[in-house]
């Protein structure tokens, strides 16, 4: 039957025409319609295109008379990193994410890799000569150009797409990442350089030669070190070997690389944007140092393995160092390090590094063997683009942390050159593979088919559920009703309820919901009640999922003071479990203590304005008990500070919290403190004021608050406090002037103009 299919129909050609499509799309492919835009869209593409390229290979397979599979220099290495990365992932200190990835980090999930595998596999048991080698070459770059134009237009104000996203100065169809799009953009640089010598039409190199520049005038627009540093390697690497064995290079192509490398030298120590500033700023990322600490922590664990593949995320929790709170970033979270190396150390061990490190080193070394080996001039350069092009991407790994089409541009070279290598050579098979060529075949095809039946219909349902979630976000922008926000969620859900992120929003879309409901006059307790219980079930799901993630358990807190506000039960005790679960999962982070110390202070504050409601019996109580939450939220606060020496928020919540309890010579020396170091903070000299002014220090109150208005022309609340002042130091005509500007600053504001009606009466 299949060889009657295949007298109609080439399965190999199938195959071919489709790993086409997927060199050229992959690099440039991202859709508008779901919430993650450019990795998670082509990592789907990818697993659909992979999956039907396999069945179509293994049918063309299983119907040949001539079942030989190739051995290349990369087998047993790619074996290795294969069964490191299963390792991995089976001790991972987060199996799911290992599994799968997580958001906009998918590639070095065990899915992606074995995808890749299966790619490389592919693609290098069906090229066949140097020519269809050359056609995935101009794949790369007819698509590169698309990605290069697109971007060109863009930096001079001209965005030809129409979704919000593509708005943003950094977003290019490549990489999240403006690194990321250097580094691609530097890498096709080098390809397009050496293929113009290669060329033999006219036509040809001028358009090379065209694109070449063109990539260049980009990089140097947007002026990212990480695009410098690549193309430096890169020709680095060209420029030794052109040098070497080379007897026909002409003079001006050694020129031509030394003059790139001392231009890319220069541009390093150069500000373009001093010149001509198109408003990009360079990516947010982990810093190195940190990186390299957290690192540390994750092989202190598990030095072979390390915590999982895509588990950076919980590395940066479990291991940030202290040092890290004085960066600028200390307040975000890292799913990735600051580069691709220590990412792969942290997350797949010593051995997961050695393996990946073994991939190149392998590759390089068999294709420079070849390159002293060869006779021929033209296949040296073709051996050369490999040699450079892969020390590009693998080297550039030093100092950024890949994206997926990285990854996928990697392999791509690997299984060309692979390629390459094996028809100049005489073509090596493996053994073990002929010897059971037919349990091979006919299992083979059968495990495709069932892998890309399982593969296409899971990624329909996990695209699906990243659409929906579009939609529920599109709709609360929107302002559309919450329970059409709710049923696109619940959509989500059903189609991937295994995404920590949609049982979230969720949760807190029926809290919004009650708290709405609530708020009308006589809400419906029934309802209220179902609201608030669906609310605590999607988090409490999202925290089944996901026991791990320090995130998680802040937001319930949250979520379970919010409906401390609306059921008035005392469930305190599962707020500050909930706060301490998340500082036991992230205790270096200061953020975690302030939060907690904030909800300390707060509780203190509610009891304390609650006091004279009570007997005289019960105040004695509730007044330690006050006591007791002030004293929690100064340990905590103090904590916060500690480890973030100048977190100002912390500090001032500390004197205030001060005031609150009572000990106001305390909270006024520590504000004092505070406008000394932070003179330019508008906030501190305005608490300070208010304390003074409640204290009836008019004088000191004035000075402060004076300072707020100069620092901050804007700060109605100080005009109000001077006029207050000036009312009472008898001084109308300056309270009336205080409080006109006030008015300037509120004109529809009713109870402003009343107070100033009361002072021009006076």
């Amino acid at each position: 039957m299949l060889k009657k299919i295949k007298d109609k129909i080439s399965f190999k050609a199938t195959a071919k025409a489709i790993l086409y499509l997927t060199v050229f799309l992959v690099p440039i492919f991202f859709l508008p319609l779901t919430s993650e835009v450019l990795e998670f869209n082509k990592t789907i593409l990818f697993y659909l295109l992979v999956s039907l390229a396999a069945v179509f290979w293994f049918a063309d397979f299983s119907t040949s008379k001539d079942k030989k599979i190739k051995k290349t220099s990369l087998s047993t290495p790619l074996i290795i990193f294969g069964l490191i990365f299963l390792v991995a992932t089976i001790f991972s200190y987060q199996l799911k994410y290992s599994l799968l990835g997580q958001t906009n980090y998918y590639h070095h999930s065990l899915l992606s890799i074995i995808f890749f595998i299966i790619f490389l596999f592919i693609l290098v048991n069906t090229i066949k000569d140097k020519k269809e080698i050359k056609h995935f070459f101009y794949l790369l770059i007819f698509a590169s150009i698309f990605s290069s134009v697109y971007y060109l237009i863009k930096i001079f104000g001209l965005n030809i797409l129409p979704w919000d996203f593509s708005n943003q100065i950094g977003f290019n169809f490549f990489s999240s990442t403006i690194r990321g799009l250097a580094v691609y953009l530097s890498f096709m640089s080098l390809l397009s350089f050496i293929l113009v010598r290669l060329s033999r039409l006219k036509w040809q190199k001028v358009l090379l030669s065209l694109y070449f520049l063109l990539n260049l005038i980009i990089l140097f627009l947007i002026d990212i070190n990480a695009g410098w540093y690549a193309l430096i390697i890169g020709f680095v690497i060209l420029l030794f070997f052109f040098s070497v064995k080379q007897k026909d290079i002409k003079a001006k192509w050694i020129s031509l690389s030394a003059l790139i490398i001392a231009f890319a030298i220069l541009m390093i120590f150069f500000n373009v944007t001093s010149v001509y500033n198109i408003g990009l700023s360079d990516d947010i990322s982990l810093n190195q140092q940190t990186s390299l600490e957290i690192t540390k922590g994750s092989l202190s664990k598990n030095a072979l393995f390390g915590s999982g593949p895509s588990t950076f995320y919980y590395n940066f929790f479990r291991f940030r160092p202290v040092s890290f709170n004085n960066s600028a970033y200390w307040d975000l979270n890292f799913i990735k390090a600051g580069n691709e190396w220590w990412q792969i150390t942290s997350t797949l061990g010593i051995l997961g590094f050695l393996s990946f490190l073994s991939l190149f080193v392998f590759f390089t070394l068999s294709l420079i063997k070849r390159f002293y080996q060869s006779r021929s001039q033209k296949e040296r350069n073709y051996l050369i683009i490999f040699i450079s092009g892969s020390g590009v991407l693998f080297l550039s790994g030093l100092f950024f942390a890949y994206s997926f089409s990285h990854l996928f541009l990697l392999f791509t070279f690997f299984a060309l050159g692979l390629s390459y290598l094996s028809f100049k050579n005489k073509e090596k098979y493996s053994r073990l593979l002929e010897k059971y060529r037919n349990a091979f075949s006919s299992l083979g095809l059968s495990l495709v088919i069932i892998l890309a039946i399982v593969v296409i219909y899971f990624s329909g349902r996990f695209w699906l559920a990243n659409y929906y979630f579009k939609e529920a976000n599109n709709s609360l922008e929107k302002q559309e009703s919450l329970e059409n926000v709710e049923n696109y969620l619940v959509k989500a859900i059903n189609n991937y309820s295994w995404h920590v992120g949609y049982n979230i929003s969720l949760a807190q879309n029926y809290l919004v919901r009650a708290q709405l409901l609530s708020q009308k006059m006589n809400p419906d307790a029934t309802e209220l009640q179902q609201y608030i219980s669906n609310s605590l079930t999607y988090a409490n799901r999202a925290l089944d999922l996901n026991s791990k993630d320090p995130e998680i358990y802040s937001n319930l807190a949250y979520l379970y003071q919010d409906i401390n506000l609306l059921t008035r039960d005392d469930i305190s005790d599962k707020i500050v479990d909930n706060f301490n679960k998340a500082i036991n999962l992230d205790e270096n982070n200061p953020k975690r203590y302030y939060n907690l110390a904030n909800y300390y202070a707060t509780s203190g504050q509610t009891l304390k304005n609650s006091l004279k409601q009570l007997s005289e019996e019960n105040q004695s109580e509730a007044q330690e008990t006050v006591d007791n939450l002030f004293n929690l939220a100064i340990k905590n606060y103090e904590r916060a500070i500690d480890l973030k020496n100048n977190y100002v928020l912390a500090q001032t919540a500390r004197a205030l919290t001060y005031e609150f309890k009572g000990d106001i010579e305390i909270a006024i020396n520590e504000l004092t403190l505070l406008v000394d170091k932070y003179p330019l903070d508008y906030s501190l000299f305005y608490e300070l004021g208010r304390i003074h002014l409640n204290q009836d220090n008019l004088e000191k109150a004035e000075t402060n608050f004076q300072k707020v208005v100069n620092l901050f022309p804007g700060h109605s609340n100080a005009y109000w406090q001077l006029s207050v002042i000036y009312e009472k130091q008898k001084e109308i005509d300056k309270a009336i002037s205080a409080m006109e500007a006030v008015e300037k600053l509120n004109p529809e504001n009713e109870n402003v103009k009343q107070r100033l009606n009361e002072l021009k009466s006076e």
